[in-house]
């Protein structure tokens, strides 16, 4: 059984993602087990991908994703290359905490995760954002996950070398991290933004300083 629980369907998986979270080496079942994805017509892998990022397999089959309750879940639309990628440094983020429950997609299900016991956060302390006059919950895709600890973790995915779009997220969080009683929030830095490391770090920093969190 795979040791990471995941509750929300991913836009694709690589193959050294399949052999971790199944616990298998890399050989003939690997192969065989991608094969019948794609004869099957279970995933494709038409994104021409660069060679170091090796072969992505897009998962897009409608009945996977409706016996997962989210029949027309946005991973299942095709999309560029680049943010293929940056779903699979993410998963690979979940992958790297196998013993974290990992909450879905969808902003019911996390509000009530929230506003319900253990946690029972108020409503207006959630992370949420306005779209023409809607209030809309938990609006940043990232994972959030529950430890068995009691703790919850937060995945946050660097994509530019200017901390304004953390700001917005930490600023958007500071109230739900401000309720919950133990938290972490772990960064996940792609290799050609290496250089921005420490500018987010001192955010995270001056963030908790100035919030009290």
């Amino acid at each position: 059984m795979p040791a990471a629980r995941l509750r929300a369907p991913r836009y694709g998986v690589a193959g050294w993602q399949y052999r971790t979270l199944s616990g298998i080496a890399h050989g003939r079942e690997t192969h065989r087990f991608f094969e019948k994805l794609i004869t099957g017509g279970f995933a494709t892998t038409d994104l021409a991908a660069p060679a170091h990022a090796g072969r992505i397999y897009h998962v897009q089959y409608k009945p996977w994703y409706r016996a997962l309750g989210e029949p027309d879940h946005p991973h299942r639309r095709a999309m560029s290359v680049g943010r293929a990628i940056e779903r699979l440094m993410v998963l690979d983020g979940v992958l790297a905490e196998p013993d974290v429950t990992w909450l879905g997609l969808a902003r019911d299900d996390r509000v009530t995760t929230f506003t319900d016991p253990p946690f029972c956060v108020p409503p207006d302390a959630l992370p949420q954002t306005t779209v023409a006059g809607t209030v809309r919950p938990f609006p940043d895709p990232f994972p959030i996950g529950l430890a068995a600890d009691g703790s919850c973790l937060f995945l946050y995915l660097i994509t530019s070398p200017f901390p304004t779009a953390f700001c917005t997220f930490l600023t958007r969080h500071v109230a739900l991290l401000s309720a919950l009683g133990s938290w972490r929030l772990r960064l996940l830095l792609p290799p050609a933004l290496s250089d921005a490391r420490d500018v987010h770090i001192r955010t995270v920093v001056s963030f908790r300083q100035a919030c009290m969190i």
